[in-house]
């Protein structure tokens, strides 16, 4: 545990809430008299890691890491035993006014590593950095091509002033000559990648020349790298768009997160975050209220920075551009987010915007109606796979071997099952050979046995499409208004039973009473399996299962149609080979209104 001056620091940690700490970097819930959360400092899925604030101190059950808030700066943030005992000092309200414990040692000497010092350095210089990039930005005047660009692309001086925007001039070495006085100084920002040694004599020159800089920020909010955007009109017109801070002691580009730093707080208060691709297109979203969108350094998404989020958040939405680029780093995204585990969702931007522009010219309430209607991570990637079918059975074949390996990734039997429906009646193949292949990958895999493959379950040898229909209509029922009297379709007895009585109710009354349906079911073989639908937790949002139930209405008509015209096919048959015309007739007249009715529009 934590040593120093003993007084000092245990004043400190009695004014720290373990929990509040810990809890802005790890989504905990209480568990008894323990908080209980994910690990940060190692990858699980089952949460093994508890926070104990009577005690003061976190365990991990599953890595084993532990220790008090000091402890967990160190480890978690990265920080020394100092600069974490005053970040604590500043939150509690305390001054410290001792820099070496009781007996003299160094407060920071039992904690150091040797990299330490530098790493402190290079915070300091990057520090600095910052600083005389905003100095330089806000010292410039208002007619420069780096203010015109700010003010064509609709950046506000307060943004500019959250985000400590910064200009580096078009000369080649203005930080460098800022660092030619102090050797060290000089030594660190080359460390840093600031400035790089000339090729051919002595001195340094600028790596970030004629650019609009971007600061980024750790979870601390202490500046560790730049982003550099390219103005119009520079002379250097071969040179990338974007540059980037190289990877370095206190920077690795794969690892952070643009806007982290000042999205958490409404990350965490909404519990989800929005991915873009682009630096301007988080700037704009903050500035029309979306506080809580981040962006991944101008590169592809990586599982780290996933991780980094999950801390954060539960839910994920992408929100690339939309082009052909920006839904291919979509699925690439969504590897890494089915791979976390996490529950995440793409808003498709119309062809050729992205997110600055789109919200600049339609504003933040069509944002918002995109983000709500945004698709779930596997209607995403189904969609977009099977729009590369042409009908030839090698796409066919490549579709389903590609699908697998994201339904694979599904748990849950039922809504497997539901994507296995959907895929089959676009391939237009068999569902049960279509389960059968997308299934196989997990089936060694499966650990939980869902109500649906129990041997004793009503509802066992029923179809996909009427159980997904009556499920969503049990857990919202304004979807009942969707089925109508058009439950008589459904084929098996015990569902059919369930969904009528359940339409009844609801058009008595607008609402659908749990106990008034049970009674409604008393004896009746489906009453248990009832209840334990409206006790289980939907599967999908109540869009979704809106969409849900028309697609399975719009099935199970069909599959309905094609039983009732066999049947009346048959009957047709055998009151032609009896010679009873007025059978013959009366079965010609149900098939014409069979036809007629499956003309019409399902949902009226």
């Amino acid at each position: 545990m934590t040593s120093g001056p003993d007084q000092e620091v245990r004043e400190i940690l009695a004014r720290t809430s373990t929990v509040r700490l810990i809890g802005e970097f790890v989504t905990l819930k209480k568990m008894g008299v323990r908080y209980k959360g994910l690990c940060p400092f190692h990858q699980e899925k089952t949460p093994s890691f508890t926070v104990n604030e009577e005690q003061g101190f976190f365990h991990c059950f599953g890595c084993g890491e532990h220790g008090d808030a000091i402890e967990f700066l160190r480890k978690h943030n990265g920080m020394t035993f100092r600069e974490a005992l005053a970040l604590l000092a500043t939150r509690a309200g305390i001054e410290l006014k001792k820099d070496r414990a009781a007996d003299g040692r160094d407060f920071n000497a039992h904690k150091r590593n040797p990299n330490q010092a530098l790493s402190e350095q290079c915070l300091e210089t990057t520090r600095s950095a910052m600083e005389l990039f905003h100095k330089n930005l806000l010292g410039q005047p208002r007619d420069t091509p780096v203010w015109r660009y700010i003010t064509n692309r609709n950046i506000t001086e307060q943004t500019v002033s959250e985000f400590r925007l910064g200009y580096a001039p078009p000369e080649w070495a203005w930080l460098a000559d800022r660092f030619r006085s102090n050797t060290t100084e000089q030594k660190v920002a080359e460390t840093l990648g600031l400035i790089l040694p000339r090729k051919n004599g002595p001195g340094h020159y600028d790596r970030f020349r004629n650019r609009l800089i971007f600061p980024i920020f750790d979870t601390l909010e202490r500046p560790i790298g730049f982003g550099g955007r390219k103005l119009p009109g520079s002379e250097e017109d071969q040179a990338a768009k974007y540059i980037n801070s190289p990877d370095n002691p206190i920077y690795t580009k794969g690892d952070v997160l643009f806007g982290l730093a000042q999205a958490k707080k409404h990350a965490r208060a909404t519990n989800k975050a929005i991915i873009v691709e682009g630096n301007i297109d988080l700037l704009m979203l903050h500035q029309y209220g979306f506080r809580n969108a981040v962006a991944p350094m101008g590169t592809a998404l990586t599982t780290t920075q996933v991780h980094l989020l999950r801390r954060f958040v539960n839910e994920v939405i992408l929100l690339y551009d939309g082009d052909i680029a920006g839904r291919a780093a979509s699925m690439k995204a969504l590897h890494l987010l089915l791979e976390a585990d996490v529950f995440g969702r793409v808003a498709v931007l119309p062809e050729g915007e992205d997110p600055d522009t789109y919200v600049q010219s339609r504003g933040s309430d069509a944002l918002n109606q995109l983000l709500k209607h945004a698709q779930s991570l596997m209607e995403f990637l189904i969609e977009q796979t099977l729009q590369k079918v042409d009908g030839s059975a090698h796409s066919q074949a490549m579709a389903l071997s590609e699908l697998a390996t994201y339904v694979s990734k599904v748990k849950d039997t039922l809504e497997r099952d539901l994507y296995v429906t959907r895929i089959a009646s676009h391939l237009r193949l068999p569902e049960s050979r279509v389960g059968e292949l997308l299934s196989e990958p997990t089936r060694a895999k499966q650990a939980v046995v869902q109500i649906a493959s129990k041997p004793n379950n009503p509802v066992a040898r029923a179809s996909i499409r009427e159980r997904v229909l009556v499920e969503g209509c049990l857990h919202y029922p304004a979807c009942l208004l969707l089925v109508d009297d058009q439950s008589t379709w459904i084929e098996h007895d015990g569902l059919r039973e369930v969904l009528s009585e359940a339409v009844a109710l609801y058009g008595e009354t607008g609402r659908l009473d749990g106990a008034e349906l049970l009674s409604k079911l008393s004896g009746s073989l489906m009453s248990d399996w009832t209840k334990a639908t409206l006790c289980s937790e939907p599967k999908f949002d109540e869009e979704t299962t809106k969409k849900n139930t028309e697609q399975m209405l719009q099935l199970i008509r069909s599959d309905y149609g094609k039983n009732q015209r066999k049947r009346l096919q048959d009957d047709l048959e055998t009151a032609e080979r009896a010679g009873d015309v007025a059978k013959v007739k009366e079965v010609m007249r149900q098939l014409t209104e069979l036809s007629r009715s499956h003309r019409r529009p399902l949902i009226r």
